[in-house]
């Protein structure tokens, strides 16, 4: 019985590939090829709705979900990319990168994304500090998704710390109460490589935004010294941040992370695997297949 179950599976694997190789190629960020490739999933995998609403409960109790990917891992290289962007046309809007027509880059060790994000820690193999996405963006994207298509034989875990938890209980303390307020009331340096400086405010009444490497190069370049305030509050926020941290996450291959980007940090263990891949896509806003119906 158990064999037949796993024929039955690999054989709806291969049907949903089939699926979503068929749907001709356009620019990852068009709607109507989101939408297609979200419908394709609708209809070939009889469970999604349960999923998505598995995702959605976890996202709001927890701030995160992990969960399986629809055998994202055994599919050719050009279908696991359709179903990412699938997967989350229907969790959410997939968001562009950059200038580009892409949603979906590959986070594995190397230059390739170099120019594409200032201080991009996605294409390095140490220790990733906890930051939040596009945190020095007007408006960051709501969640972002890691799909794992292979994972490093040691390390390379996730790590998450709910902030907006975090800021209420500093709130209970004095020196914490202070740093919050100082937080919430001014705006940090944020050094992107660009020739001026861009200023944030990391802790809103909704969002969180981090970038503690990129903030205290950007304090090193407005003069902003050791025993400013603002420097001082900021630290005080990083160091709870990092005290917080519980165990890491680890990811599967053939998983999803979908974590809630105004609502936790998130970091990564080093690791040293070359063959380390995942897939991200950040999404905001209503599902894709949603504005269609």
């Amino acid at each position: 019985m158990t064999g037949a179950r796993e024929a039955d599976r690999s054989g709806a694997r291969h049907r949903l590939a089939a699926c979503l190789a068929q749907v001709p190629t356009a620019p990852e960020i068009d709607p109507d090829f989101q939408r297609q490739l979200a419908e394709i999933l609708h209809d070939e995998v009889p469970e999604l709705a349960g999923r998505l609403a598995e995702i959605d409960r976890d996202v709001h109790r927890n701030g995160y979900h992990l969960g399986p990917a629809c055998g994202i891992e055994s599919m050719p290289p050009s279908v696991q990319v359709r179903l990412a962007v699938a997967m989350a046309a229907a969790i959410a809007s997939p968001a562009r990168i950059g200038g580009s027509n892409l949603v979906a880059w590959d986070v594995t060790p190397g230059p390739d994304l170099a120019g594409h994000q200032p201080g991009n820690v996605s294409t390095t193999d140490g220790e990733a500090v906890l930051h939040t996405d596009s945190a020095f963006s007007d408006r960051p994207e709501d969640l972002f998704g890691l799909w794992c298509l292979r994972p490093a034989e040691r390390g390379g875990a996730s790590v998450q710390v709910d902030a907006r938890d975090l800021v209420h209980r500093l709130l209970r303390t004095p020196q914490g109460a202070a740093a919050v307020t100082l937080l919430r009331a001014h705006d940090v340096p944020v050094d992107t490589g660009e020739p001026e400086v861009r200023w944030v405010r990391t802790i809103t009444d909704d969002v969180v935004r981090l970038r503690p490497d990129l903030t205290m190069r950007g304090f090193a370049r407005t003069a902003h010294g050791r025993d400013d305030e603002l420097v001082q509050a900021f630290n005080h926020f990083s160091r709870a941040l990092r005290e917080a941290a519980g165990a890491p996450i680890f990811v599967p291959a053939g998983h999803v992370l979908v974590v809630d980007n105004h609502r936790l940090v998130h970091g990564r263990t080093t690791f040293s695997d070359p063959r380390r891949h995942l897939l991200r896509i950040r999404m905001t806003g209503r599902p894709v297949l949603e504005w269609q119906s």
